[in-house]
């Protein structure tokens, strides 16, 4: 038909693909996951349009992309459009010294944030999702319920993914699982933003995103609404700085928007600071990176387990060893504790092999051949 001959596969990915209603990093995954089963191979490419896309989950195949033939290849100008469209200041997007100036403050506040930050949360949230409801909130009929029970898996974690790294960057837990109308605003923002970077993925072509469509403006405001929350955030932390700056320095614990203006303010050189503009990027794009891709990830991981009863029991018993009163022990214990398990983290480098979710996309700048495939300039690899 005339449709395929224009959009080549594209068209049959729009027919049979909605990206929106898991997680971005899932929803890619699982949709690429149909590809590799319909062609029964590890590698395939898609026609896009006049120009085309080589998928590949092979080994043998990205590891030459990424090492003896990575000067064939650049970061992709269309995954720079997508992800520069709302925050053009980000780690990912830019270059030059403008990159080496943010690598270097963003590299020394990760490196001094308290991640255990985010434990609390975690327990406070699971323990709220597991605890029985009340009376009045329970449907007819039923004796004794809970929000675990009710909620799927996927977007009960999201919620409480989310809050830790809420926690974690601004020590503020916006509690999701309660559906507050006003801090669930945040988590829907991102939510939008979320639908426009998959949409845009299969169409990446920026002039069409500014036609004042109806989806658009929403994904407009929702991506101007996390900008104005961010910026309050940061001058609300410049004031503490300001008004209580010996106190912040003694704290043993710092939430990563904390070391980044600390970074940010310990910097000799000034020409070497970040803008606002610049910090507001940085911590959409730490947020954007983190609290999805992880929420993923637990999902994979529970489904995994909950199929194996045998990891899941052996899982249980190193936990229950490592921390025998149970979120006391593990409030207490931390980061450090929990990275002592070697089991959970056998687990999850499973979990990460059999369900990537970090794809790598890249252009080629001249004609090159890998494993056998020809790859002609202008050609993506993802």
């Amino acid at each position: 038909g005339l449709k395929n001959k224009v959009l080549g596969h594209l068209n049959v990915m729009l027919q049979i693909t909605n990206l929106t209603q898991v997680p971005l990093s899932m929803g890619l995954y699982l949709k690429h996951l149909d590809y590799y089963r319909a062609t029964n191979s590890n590698t395939f490419k898609m026609r896009f349009f006049t120009s085309y896309v080589i998928m590949s989950r092979d080994k043998a195949f990205y590891s030459e992309v990424l090492g003896i033939k990575q000067d064939d290849f650049v970061n992709s100008t269309n995954f720079k459009k997508i992800l520069g469209y709302y925050f053009p200041n980000t780690i990912m997007i830019v270059d030059g010294e403008q990159l080496k100036r943010i690598r270097k403050i963003v590299s020394k506040a990760i490196n001094k944030t308290a991640f255990e930050l985010i434990i609390p949360s975690i327990v406070n949230n699971v323990n709220y999702a597991l605890k029985p409801s009340s009376k009045e909130s329970r449907s007819p009929g039923v004796k004794e319920d809970s929000l675990a029970n009710r909620m799927k898996t996927v977007d009960m974690l999201e919620r409480i993914i989310f809050d830790a790294f809420m926690c974690l960057i601004y020590e503020w837990d916006p509690q999701n699982l309660m559906f507050d109308q006003e801090n669930s605003k945040v988590l829907e923002s991102c939510h939008q933003i979320g639908k426009a970077n998959a949409e845009r993925i299969l169409f990446p072509i920026p002039l069409l995103w500014r036609v004042p469509t109806k989806k658009n403006r929403r994904y407009d405001e929702a991506a101007r609404y996390l900008k104005e929350f961010i910026i309050k955030f940061i001058a609300e932390q410049k004031e503490v700085f300001r008004t209580k700056k010996e106190e912040v320095l003694l704290k043993k614990q710092r939430s990563l928007l904390q070391e980044m203006l600390l970074a940010n303010e310990l910097e000799e050189d000034e020409e070497g600071r970040l803008s606002d503009d610049e910090l507001v990027d940085q911590i959409n794009f730490l947020l954007f990176a983190g609290f999805d891709t992880t929420s993923s990830v637990l999902s994979f991981a529970l489904d995994f387990l909950a199929r194996n009863q045998e990891a899941q029991d052996k899982l249980r018993i190193e936990i229950w060893e490592a921390f025998p009163n149970g979120e006391e022990d593990i409030v207490k214990g931390g980061i450090e504790a929990i990275e002592r398990l070697v089991y959970l983290r056998n687990v999850f480098e499973e979990v990460n092999r059999m369900r990537p979710l970090n794809p790598i996309y890249r252009d080629c700048i001249r004609d090159t051949e890998i494993n056998g495939y020809k790859i002609k300039k202008g050609d993506s690899v993802l």
